[in-house]
């Protein structure tokens, strides 16, 4: 449920199972492989019921503490043993309802209309409990109908799950409960640690977000290095990030300095008009601090826009390679949980459990996501297959005056300027002669360059 290896399933026969660090380091998060050391047993029976034990670990079941030796009954609830959560499921099916969005368009995608919100129950603390990273997987099947259904005007948008943490109790008993980083109020948060840790955190992260927010509300970009780029390229997957047809996986400066300059008109705001979160957000993942941390980087004056409705998961080694917006930070510490800080409130939470999933679980989610479009994403996010030739020139009703007029306004011109297109930008114009460069136009066979010539 939760630590490395969150959301990963397995199904148990009857029998008796150790857990625990594999003999092969290599091995897959509850792989049947040799255990070294046995964390805990899980003992199956045949009428289905089941009990863990252990040796000399701290071990509580459904939040009451494990004796040594001793079999405790696993009825329900989670079990809680060093930085990983485990939790039995008897029926682990998903809602077996039909659905209708099986209906394929042109661009192989199933349009989604997304349902009413069901309200999450109330926590302890009176946050209401988010959904685990298990729940929120399954909501990616065909006949689920939990996807998608928050919505940015939610009082508690973008208010995303992060992980598990003991609920404060008396004596003995340690209840754990969702815990959530504000992306709605906070600008940002910063994910600390080794990679494997931080990329894995930050995997639960947009999960999370993709899986409870349509891309009508939520577009998701991630900003590395190149030699980073494979570790990101599941994210291509996700509707979220593809924004006017391109993946939002950026690795150089001339495409981050792109980006940054389209992000006003891709959200429709006013400058200098304070922006509504309310309407759309762009999560941003940095996977590269030289991007931000230069005076002259390509992030820096995005990062001190405190109108931009952007929200930024920063990933670092260290809390120095954390940016300033960050004032949430999670924070690994091995084999004791992690510590989350809320700086703004001055709030510290220690062991801390994030859903920390395997690679392998965020490309099968997200290739499952990748086949959903939603329709209520604005037309303006994407741009036009088709745009006709009057529509480009400006000519709604062209006759002969006003080309004339055209041919004699560029009569003496010394270059030669064509429309050719559109893009994200507006309109494209090829300009020739007076010491311009040849155009050279290239395309495979029956792919339309000699309609573009002409």
């Amino acid at each position: 449920m939760a630590g490395t290896g969150a959301g990963t399933r397995v199904g148990l026969e009857p029998g008796e199972f150790r857990i625990g660090p594999g003999r092969r380091v290599t091995a897959p998060e509850l792989d049947f492989a040799p255990v070294d050391e046995s964390a805990i047993q899980v003992t199956v029976q045949e009428d289905g019921g089941a009990s863990v034990s252990h040796a000399d670990r701290a071990v509580w079941v459904d939040g009451i503490p494990c004796e040594p030796a001793t079999a405790t009954p696993w009825t329900h609830g989670l079990v809680e043993v060093a930085d990983r959560v485990f939790e039995r499921r008897a029926d682990a099916a998903v809602d077996p309802r039909p659905n209708s969005r099986r209906t394929v368009g042109r661009d192989g995608r199933s349009p989604f209309n997304r349902p009413p919100r069901r309200r999450p129950p109330l926590g302890p603390d009176g946050v209401p409990e988010y959904s685990h990273l298990d729940d929120a997987l399954r909501m990616t099947t065909l006949d689920n109908r939990g996807l998608w259904q928050r919505r940015a005007s939610d009082s508690d948008a973008f208010h995303i799950p992060i992980g598990l943490a003991p609920a404060p109790a008396e004596g003995s008993d340690r209840r754990l409960h969702t815990i959530a980083v504000d992306l709605q109020h906070e600008r940002g948060v910063g994910l600390v640690g080794g990679s494997d840790f931080t990329r894995a955190a930050a995997r639960g992260l947009i999960l999370h977000a993709s899986i409870g927010f349509g891309p009508a509300d939520l577009d998701i970009a991630v900003i590395t290095s190149t030699p980073r780029v494979h570790a990101w390229e599941w994210t291509k997957w996700l509707p979220h990030t593809t924004v006017l047809d391109d993946p939002q996986l950026l690795s150089n400066e001339a495409e981050i300095r792109a980006w940054v300059r389209s992000l006003p008109s891709r959200h429709h705001g006013v400058p200098g008009r304070e922006a509504d979160p309310s309407l759309h957000l762009t999560i941003v993942v940095i996977d590269e601090p030289s991007w931000w941390h230069d005076r002259g980087s390509p992030l820096r004056e995005l990062l001190a826009d405190e109108t931009a409705p952007v929200r930024f998961v920063v990933l670092g080694g260290s809390p120095e390679e954390i940016p300033s917006p960050c004032v949430t930070v999670l924070e690994e510490r091995q084999g004791r949980g992690s510590v989350l800080e809320y700086f703004s409130e001055n709030l510290r939470i220690e062991g801390v459990h994030p859903f920390l999933p395997d690679e392998s679980i965020a490309i099968d989610a997200a290739r499952r996501l990748a086949s959903f479009d939603d329709p209520e994403r604005a037309a303006a996010d994407t741009l036009t297959r088709e745009l006709s030739l009057e529509r480009m020139l400006g000519l709604d009703h062209p006759d002969g005056g006003a080309l004339a007029a055209r041919w004699i306004a560029a009569r003496g011109a010394p270059t030669l300027s064509a429309r050719i297109g559109r893009s994200s930008d507006g309109i494209v114009e090829c300009t020739l002669g007076d010491g311009a460069l040849d155009l050279l136009v290239t395309g495979a066979n029956d792919s339309g360059t000699g309609v573009f010539l002409e």
